[in-house]
Parts: C-alpha cells; sequence; structure tokens
C-alpha cells in the first residue's frame, strides 16, 4: 500500500511539474512579443542581435543589419482599419 501511495504522488508531482514547465515557457513566449503588434519586442531583438554578432565575431563573418522605422501614423491606421469589420 505505501508503494503504490509514494508512486501516485511521484506522478501527481510530475504532471504538476510538467505543467510548470509548461507555464513558463508561455510566460516567456508572451514575454518576448510586443501585446499590439504582435511582433518580437525590442528585448528580443537586443537578445537575437547580441548572439548573431558574437557568431558572426567568431567565425568572422560580416554581420548586415536593417532598420526600418515605420510611420507611427501608418501603424495608428492599419491597426483602426484591423478593427473596423468588412462588410
Amino acid at each position: 500500500m505505501i508503494g503504490v501511495r509514494s508512486s501516485k504522488e511521484y506522478i501527481r508531482s510530475f504532471e504538476i511539474e510538467l505543467m510548470l514547465d509548461e507555464q513558463k515557457n508561455e510566460l516567456e513566449r508572451q514575454g518576448k512579443i510586443d501585446a499590439l503588434t504582435h511582433i518580437y519586442n525590442r528585448g528580443y531583438f537586443n537578445i537575437e542581435l547580441e548572439k548573431q554578432w558574437e557568431y558572426a565575431s567568431r567565425l568572422k563573418l560580416r554581420l548586415s543589419l536593417l532598420l526600418i522605422y515605420p510611420s507611427p501614423l501608418k501603424l495608428q491606421r492599419c491597426w483602426l482599419l484591423s478593427l473596423t469589420p468588412i462588410t
């Protein structure tokens, strides 16, 4: 009886650990994505840029970076259009 009980407790704790890992991964994913635009945020960009910079430096490769700054008014207009129902 004691062996069965500890086995059930082990399985339950394992299930809880898996659930917590899934929640942790989801929170990490949400922390990388902007809530309004649903694209990766600046923090994620900085981390990835540093990784790519180190990789290029280690292999003595060139690294190109293209920065695009869309007009805030155009973004606002696109956002508002996405909220209007299409008839």
